[in-house]
Parts: structure tokens; C-alpha cells; sequence
């Protein structure tokens, strides 16, 4: 088996992060790289990171995106203001096992405790008393002061007894290791290893100093986050309703003359420009804050991770920031601090916290990026569950045409053939291909006016966030060209007054273009198979999932498509399972593009979420950024 691999039926499943870097973004793979060899970025498969905890005998726990504080007693900074996920070294989160362990004492085991310390020795209770004051001189050592030296008579006061009771159920945690079942409890402490999906992985130092560097160093560090800032509306997409108001705000600061020497835009300045620019005060707040994050991306990053771990709103107002001189107060976005954070591949911060469980100060690694992580068990289920719906086809899709023969056909053949290619950039090849431009610019006919273009687009999009990095690399070509030609025909039956008739028109177009550029005959059908039947099957087995009659539609739909495109009437259910799951990805990304979790880019006028018109059909987004696109109850 190939490392991070996993062996199916037909092969290996491989998916992009583990074959692939994309040439177009060099540079911040470069950036990466450099940020980490000055230490502001550590490789999450580099370090060693467990989370430990105290689970009941049978669970099966897993990283939850969706963690919450759950009325934390201790009240420990930043402990899940936002879903967030606490680790440490092994031994740290050993720790931390045993101490929950000890707080979770059976009744039985509370009285057997107790009668042992009311039997202690006189040897014992000397023992027990000098554990108590070398743990309060502990406490003081690194502060100063002088330390409580307590007596034999305290001893005899409940908090002492208490903590000595907490005290024998730790030793006796510990020394039974993972099962405390002995004492009367189905409970029993965990270590897991927490991984991260994304090779890619990054944790950021919150104590990183850039004084530290030298000034060439510090030039490094400088361009480096140059490469990794993102757009402002990338990071913080603008409403539907008011998707055209960027370059009014653009235009407003630029005649104000708003950030020209401060870099910054003030919270006492928001008024000023929503009035000027004709816009309302909170899309001024929205893009003004944005602004502001992105500038603190280019100098500081580390102060996005710790917000975000902080504050629980998207914006959020920052007081007493010294700017020339003067302290004022800016807006901050978080929203796009998310989104800056996974474009980055940073999942974690790494920071020291004043634990109340073990009173002490440990080095913890908090997981903020829940979508992107797991336990080793998780994530290796996630991905046999994954290889098993798609193992069927995996080695049947042909290669794409020789550039040699590709002609006018040869910068889409390039762009298809890089796994990371972006989807505006699918797009612009795509409208090289003969007539098509024409096509891909027009009205899409919808209410929201989109164009072609920009519908195509946001569905290559959802694809890209929600499946590319999960599916198998064999299926990113076929799926893709498969949203590429989804809709083609779509234009002129709107515009002929016959848009009950699109798929005909979507598959007569489709297959126009997938001949254009050099696709074989059998790919032909079978992507037209996809776009037109199966995705309609698709949407009704995810809308009515105990309908029998439809999984049998789409089983024996299936089955004829494969029969013809393999040239064999043997086909196996994970065929059908496979070609059922390409058809489903791809009507949850065409479908998801009416939602508010979809997002659309315009040049020059930004990005904006979509109009929430299906988000009925979808399941509440969880996760940076609000974006995954899933069924309710998918599997």
C-alpha cells in the first residue's frame, strides 16, 4: 500500500493533497515553506498531537466540527468560544486523561478512598502532608512569593480530603492505564492522535516574535504572507443583495483618502464612507473590517488565529490600537480570518494555556479547523466509507487526448490535467473552444441573472471545497468536465422558450464540446449519462432516501449507461455505487449553487454568497466559512 493510501478492490485510492502541488500557486507552497523554516508555521504531520479524555466503555468518538463549550467548568481561556478542539504532546494529553479520569471518582470508589486515608499510617499521613506543601511552593515558584506551609490539622479539612481522594483515583487511573472499569465505572481514559486530512496541514505559533529575525529574515517573512493574502470578498463575501456595492466602497475610500499613511480603515470612519459610497452602514462595516483583517494577515497573522479563538462574532470592534500616534479603535472580520486560515492550510494554533485541570502552563494546540482533521481511526474510515463508493470505477476513465493533438483544444487539456486548477481558470480555457465563449457568457436564465460563466463556475467551486480533496484523484478529470457541459444547452432552450426541455439541449451541446476537445465517444455518453438522468435520479434518492422504486431506477439506469461505456453486460454494484456517487456529487454541487453557501466572483466587482434559494434542500453549513455543501442526513 502507497503511504496515506488506501487499498481497494481495483487499486490504490489516492486522493489530490497526496499526488500533488499545483504549479500556478508555487508560490505559496514556497511561502509555506519559508514561514516555516522562520517558525511561524509548523507541519501538523510533523508534531505530535493527542487529545486526551475520558469516554464511556463502547463509544466511538470522533472530532465533531461542530464541538462546543458544553458548559466547561473550568472555564479555561478561549476552551471552544467557537468549535475548536484542545491537544497537546502525548504525555500533556495523558495527563489531562487522568486528571478528568480522577474528577469523574465513583460513589464506590469515594468511600473505599476515604477509608484508606482514614487508616493511614502516621508514615502515610507525613507523606501526605509534604505532597501538600511542595505542591504549594510549586504553585509560587515561577511568580515569587512565599508559599502556604500547611500542618497536620489541615489535613483533618474537607478540601484536603478531597483533593486526597482525587489524588488515589488518579494513581489508580493511571496505574490500570486505559480501563477504570475495576472500580465500579464503564468509563475509561482515551488518547487519540489527531491527524489532519490535508497534508498539507499547518499549525501557526501564537508566540511567534518577529523581532527575532533577522532584516533579511524579516524581508522573507514579508513577501511570504504577501504570496498567502487572499482578496478582501474571497474572505468575506458580500450578501446577495448587495453583490454590486464593492466598487462603490472602492471608490468612496480611494476619494476620501481614508488609508493612505494609517493601512487601516477606523470604526469611527464607517459612517463617513457608507454615506458617501450610497451604501449601508453594515456592508461598509463588513467590507471595512475585511479590509482590516487582510491587512493584519500581511504583518500578523498570528493575532487572526488568536481572535478567532477568542471572539465568537464575525466582527468585532478592537480598542486602543496604537495607529501614528494615536490609540483608535478598528473593525475586525473573522469571517475572513477563516477563510484566510484554510486558503493558508493553517488548522491549529499552537499556544501556551494556563490549565486548571493540571494547574499548570501547557504548550496546547487548539484545533480550529474541525472540517479538515480527525482521529487517525476517523479519518481511516472516512476514507475506506469513501473508497468503497467509488472504488468501481477508478480504473476505467481514459486519458486525456496527446497536447500534440489537442490543438485550440491544449490550454483546457493543461488546465485539466493540474488537480488544483482553479475554477476560473477552467472557465477561461474552456471558452477557447470554438463557439463557446458566446455560449458561457450568456444569460443563464435565472432570476439572479447569472451568466453561464458565472453558474459553471460556482458550481467547478463547490466541487473544489466540498469533494476535490476527498474523492479519488482518477475521478477530478471526468467530474469535472462533467460540470463543464452540465448546463450548455441551457441558454438557447431558455431563449427559444423551451427550458422544459433543457436536458435535451444540455446533452446535444455537451457532447459538441467534449468531441471539440478530443474526448472519445464512450466518455462522451457517459458524462451525458451523468448530467441528464442521473443527476435528476440523484437529487430524488437524496430527497426521498427510503424510496425503493428510485434506488431501483437508479440501479437499473445505471447498469445500462455501464454496460455501453465498459462494452460488458458484467456489471458489478460498486460500479453502480460509483457511477450513483458521480451523479450525486454532482447535482449537490449544481443544486448547492442556489444557496447562500455557494459562492460567485465578478471581476473587478468581487465575491458575493449566493441567494439562499435552496437552502431548505441542504443541511445548515458548519465549519470555516460556511460553505460545505451537504443533504440533510447525507451519508
Amino acid at each position: 500500500m502507497a503511504e496515506g493510501g488506501i487499498a481497494g478492490e481495483t487499486g490504490i485510492m489516492l486522493t489530490r493533497t497526496e499526488t500533488s502541488r499545483s504549479l500556478k500557486e508555487a508560490e505559496k507552497y514556497k511561502a509555506l515553506e519559508v514561514l516555516t523554516k522562520l517558525g511561524l508555521l509548523m507541519p501538523v504531520s510533523q508534531m505530535e498531537v493527542y487529545h486526551g479524555r475520558v469516554g464511556k466503555k463502547g463509544e466511538q468518538w470522533k472530532v465533531d466540527p461542530m464541538f462546543t463549550k458544553n458548559g466547561n467548568p473550568a472555564n479555561n481561556r478561549n476552551v471552544y468560544v467557537r468549535p475548536a478542539l484542545y491537544a497537546s504532546d502525548r504525555e500533556t494529553a495523558k495527563a489531562f486523561a487522568l486528571s478528568r479520569a480522577s474528577e469523574k471518582i465513583p460513589p464506590s470508589y469515594k468511600a473505599i478512598a476515604l477509608e484508606t486515608i482514614q487508616n493511614y499510617t502516621p508514615a502515610e499521613r507525613q507523606s501526605w502532608l509534604d505532597r501538600v506543601n511542595h505542591e504549594a511552593a510549586e504553585r509560587v515558584r515561577d511568580i515569587g512569593g512565599k508559599p502556604a506551609v500547611y500542618t497536620p490539622s489541615d489535613l483533618n479539612k474537607p478540601g484536603f480530603i478531597h483533593n486526597e481522594i482525587r489524588y488515589l483515583a488518579h494513581r489508580a487511573f493511571r496505574d490500570s492505564m486505559n480501563s477504570i472499569s475495576q472500580i465500579g465505572t464503564d468509563l475509561r481514559m482515551e488518547l487519540h492522535e489527531i491527524a489532519a486530512i490535508d497534508t498539507e496541514a499547518r499549525v501557526i505559533d501564537l508566540r511567534f516574535d518577529i523581532n527575532k529575525l533577522t532584516p533579511e529574515d524579516k524581508l522573507k517573512y514579508k513577501h511570504a504572507l504577501e504570496a498567502l493574502a487572499i482578496a478582501v470578498t474571497v474572505g468575506s463575501p458580500l450578501n446577495f443583495e448587495v453583490r454590486e456595492d464593492l466598487p462603490k466602497f472602492t471608490n468612496a475610500v480611494n476619494e476620501l483618502q481614508l488609508i493612505a499613511q494609517k493601512k487601516f480603515i477606523l470604526s469611527r470612519e464607517i459612517a463617513q464612507i457608507a454615506s458617501h459610497a450610497g451604501i449601508s452602514e453594515q456592508t461598509a462595516l463588513q467590507i471595512s473590517s475585511a479590509f482590516n483583517s487582510r491587512q493584519m494577515a500581511l504583518s500578523k497573522p498570528q493575532y487572526l488565529a488568536n481572535r478567532l479563538l477568542y471572539n465568537s462574532s464575525n466582527i468585532f470592534n478592537e480598542t486602543g490600537v496604537i495607529i501614528n500616534g494615536s490609540r483608535e479603535d478598528l473593525p475586525i472580520n473573522l469571517e475572513y480570518a477563516e477563510r484566510y486560515m484554510r486558503e493558508a492550510h493553517i488548522v491549529a494554533a499552537q499556544q501556551p494555556v494556563d490549565s486548571v485541570t493540571l494547574d499548570r502552563t501547557i504548550q496546547a494546540v487548539s484545533f480550529f479547523d474541525l472540517d479538515k482533521i480527525g482521529t487517525r481511526e476517523q479519518i481511516d474510515i472516512q476514507r475506506h466509507d469513501m473508497l468503497q463508493k467509488m472504488r468501481g470505477l477508478i480504473d476505467v476513465f481514459p486519458q486525456l487526448p496527446n497536447l500534440e493533438d489537442a490543438g485550440a483544444a491544449s490550454p483546457l487539456i493543461v488546465a485539466l490535467q493540474d488537480a488544483h486548477v482553479k475554477p476560473h481558470q477552467l472557465l477561461d480555457t474552456a471558452k477557447q473552444i470554438g463557439e463557446f465563449k458566446k455560449i458561457y457568457e450568456s444569460d443563464a436564465g435565472n432570476w439572479e441573472r447569472f451568466t453561464l460563466e458565472e453558474h459553471t463556475e460556482t458550481v467547478l467551486r463547490n466541487f473544489d471545497e466540498n469533494f476535490a480533496d476527498i474523492i479519488p484523484v482518477e475521478y477530478l478529470v471526468p467530474l469535472r468536465l462533467a460540470i463543464l457541459v452540465h448546463d450548455l444547452g441551457k441558454p438557447l432552450a431558455v431563449s427559444r422558450g423551451e427550458k422544459q426541455n433543457q436536458k435535451s439541449y444540455n446533452a446535444f451541446y455537451a457532447k459538441d464540446f467534449l468531441r471539440s476537445i478530443g474526448i472519445d465517444s464512450r466518455m462522451q455518453e457517459l458524462i451525458s449519462a451523468i448530467i441528464t438522468d442521473g443527476a435528476d435520479l440523484a437529487f430524488k434518492l437524496q430527497t426521498q432516501p427510503q424510496n425503493e422504486n428510485t434506488r431501483l431506477a437508479m440501479e437499473i439506469y445505471a447498469e445500462d449507461v455501464l454496460k455501453r461505456y465498459l462494452g460488458t453486460n458484467m456489471i458489478s454494484s460498486s460500479q453502480v455505487q460509483a457511477f450513483s456517487q458521480m451523479c450525486k456529487i454532482l447535482q449537490l454541487c449544481d443544486g448547492g449553487a442556489y444557496t447562500d453557501m455557494a459562492i460567485t466572483r465578478r471581476p473587478t466587482k468581487g465575491s458575493f454568497r449566493n441567494a439562499p434559494s435552496f437552502n431548505k434542500s441542504f443541511a445548515p453549513p458548519i465549519g470555516l466559512g460556511r460553505r460545505d455543501i451537504k443533504y440533510p442526513e447525507a451519508q
